[in-house]
């Protein structure tokens, strides 16, 4: 049998509003709530190390050079309103990523360290409702309500970058 036993618990204070999801990156929780805030927590002591606002951690990333990078205002791929906001996420490539599933159908990666958003992706219509990373074939898997389930293989830059993309396998 397995019976839980609550260890620390995060105190409500930390986030803004009702927690859509959190994931564990080493010694820190990411916890995404309603508002789309990002609060990181270290777990060991239960203060909060950063806090990520909507429009910080969602601003509109810049394809310049191929490149992306956080701060085009000119871009389209802001979160557009507060209905679309996280409704999953997963730790991925040995916990320096973080893959989150919105309402609106896409996958924002952020970059662990950095604590940046580096990548979007899209490939369902309507709310992503579950993310899974299998490190084992290094692939992420996205499930939704329009009744998909999509197979992101996780590709890395070359060395001189430290984001990863992600591409649909298949």
């Amino acid at each position: 049998d397995v019976i839980p036993s609550p260890m620390n618990a995060i105190p409500p204070d930390t986030h803004n509003s009702r927690v859509q999801c959190a994931c564990q990156v080493g010694s820190s929780l990411w916890i995404v709530d309603r508002t789309n805030c990002i609060t990181i927590v270290d777990i060991s002591t239960g203060e909060v190390a950063k806090r990520l606002s909507s429009d910080t951690a969602f601003a509109p990333l810049d394809r310049r050079n191929g490149r992306m990078v956080i701060g085009d205002a000119m871009s389209p791929d802001k979160l557009k309103t507060k209905s679309d906001h996280i409704t999953c996420c997963v730790a991925a490539r040995n916990e320096s990523e973080i893959w989150m599933g919105g309402n609106d159908g896409k996958i924002h990666v952020f970059d662990a360290l950095r604590q940046k958003r580096v990548a979007e992706l899209k490939k369902h219509v309507g709310a992503i409702q579950c993310l899974h990373y299998d490190p084992s074939s290094h692939l992420v898997f996205s499930g939704g309500n329009d009744f998909k389930i999509v197979s992101w293989r996780v590709v890395h830059d070359p060395p001189s970058t430290k984001a990863s993309k992600g591409s649909p396998s298949g």
